[in-house]
């Protein structure tokens, strides 16, 4: 099993990003407190494999050089690979007073921070475990009554695959990562259509491209709720816009 810290870099190497906030934040499909992540990530920023940059009122992190040499080492090695669902769902039930109006609010944000899709907004399920995430965020919250956790194994007559698309933006957050492909391939055809190609190994124009289109990947995966392979469509189209960014690095010879 990869440690804290390399599903850190690893996530951040795959373009993931994170908004920083004790009530919005939740890594993969771990049960870690979210006082043990921000001691790896401080770790990391001091072992000098990850940076911090701030955009108006949000804080994104990327890794630095070093961090991607590590992450690359790893993938040789076959250490990290992406853990399998184990076919259950977690529902989440919750009858939180009207005078906890608030803590209703701050609730229903942190299920979707950690991704979870809404039947109806007291019931909502994920196919991973955040049990102890939730106990710990209702607990501080006071609310730890009105919570009410299940596991179950199926839905009756829903199949897996359908119920993730009803209850998650799959659809539209798959016609994104499409979309965003298409966009950034026009433009950089229209580029490469110029009489001087010699601009293609301008590095200001590279990296002008190259930090455009990121931003706008970074935007996407930020609300992709990373759902399990077996829950996602046949055509996902996350791994061929990671592709398609690959191919922008290799074009402006840019060093990953």
């Amino acid at each position: 099993m990869p440690s804290l810290r390399d599903e850190i870099l690893v996530g951040l190497y795959g373009g993931l990003i994170f908004l920083l906030n004790p009530y919005e934040l939740a890594w993969g499909n771990h049960q870690y407190s979210t006082n043990s992540i921000y001691k790896a990530l401080d770790r990391l920023e001091k072992d000098g494999l990850m940076k911090k940059d701030r955009k108006e009122t949000k804080i994104f992190l990327h890794l630095t050089e070093k961090g991607k040499k590590i992450v690359r080492k790893h993938r040789k090695s076959g250490r990290y690979s992406r853990r399998n669902w184990d076919g259950r769902w977690r529902v989440v039930i919750f009858d939180v007073p009207e005078k906890r109006a608030q803590a209703r609010t701050y609730l229903r944000n942190y299920l979707k921070a950690l991704g979870f899709g809404m039947v109806q907004r007291s019931t909502w399920i994920t196919p991973y475990d955040f049990g102890r995430l939730i106990d710990h965020f209702s607990t501080k919250m006071k609310i730890s009554d009105c919570i009410y956790h299940m596991t179950v194994t199926q839905f009756r007559g829903w199949k897996d695959l359908k119920l993730s698309q009803t209850f998650w933006p799959i659809k539209t957050i798959n016609s994104e990562y499409q979309n965003l492909i298409k966009i950034y391939s026009d433009r950089l055809n229209r580029i490469q259509r110029k009489k001087d190609n010699n601009n293609l190994s301008s590095p200001d124009l590279g990296k002008r491209f190259l930090s455009s289109l990121l931003w706008d990947y970074q935007s996407i995966a930020a609300r992709d709720p990373q759902l399990p392979v077996q829950l996602l469509p046949p055509e996902w189209s996350q791994k061929n816009a990671l592709d398609f960014i690959a191919q922008v690095k290799k074009t402006f010879k840019i060093m990953d």
